[in-house]
């Protein structure tokens, strides 16, 4: 993400950790078939305008959260 695109960021959403404690990116587990990260994201979203998706950098999904990113106008934060 370039410095133009994070001062366009609104609210940003913690989602990419170590997973340590469950052994999976909790962030893509799903519920009623749609992803927890689709959720908030969706929640958040009326609220606050643009969102930026926190993730660790050498989170092994972090391709998909940018694919993520681009489906719903947000960023992807390291």
């Amino acid at each position: 993400m370039n410095a133009g695109q994070q001062s366009a960021i609104k609210g940003l959403i913690q989602a990419g950790g170590r997973s340590s404690r469950v052994k999976l990116d909790k962030a893509w587990l799903e519920i009623d078939s749609v992803p927890m990260i689709e959720r908030v994201i969706a929640a958040a979203r009326p609220a606050s305008g643009r969102l930026g998706i926190v993730v660790n950098a050498p989170n092994p999904q972090i391709e998909r959260y940018g694919r993520l990113a681009e489906s719903c106008d947000a960023g992807v934060v390291f």
